[in-house]
């Protein structure tokens, strides 16, 4: 049972020091940046929301994968 009030101090851990990198990633890197594709151009937003976006388009697309692989998988066992 002692093992189970460590595992949510280090969760708790990690959850402040990803906050702390963040801000300090926010900090940093606050200088504008205009993307452009083809033709498209974005208006010109910091390079830390861009940084934001594509982590969380990639953390719910991961997610998404994997339960749809899952899903997959255990759908082919019946």
């Amino acid at each position: 049972m002692r093992r189970i009030p460590n595992l949510r101090l280090t969760k708790w851990l990690l959850f402040v020091g990803v906050l702390v990198l963040g801000w300090l990633l926010g900090w940093s890197n606050s200088n504008l940046i205009q993307l452009q594709f083809l033709f498209w151009r974005s208006p010109e937003i910091p390079i830390y929301l861009v940084l934001l976006m594509t982590f969380f388009i990639g953390l719910i697309l991961g997610v998404l994968l994997g339960y749809f692989s899952r899903r997959s998988r255990s759908s082919k066992n019946e």
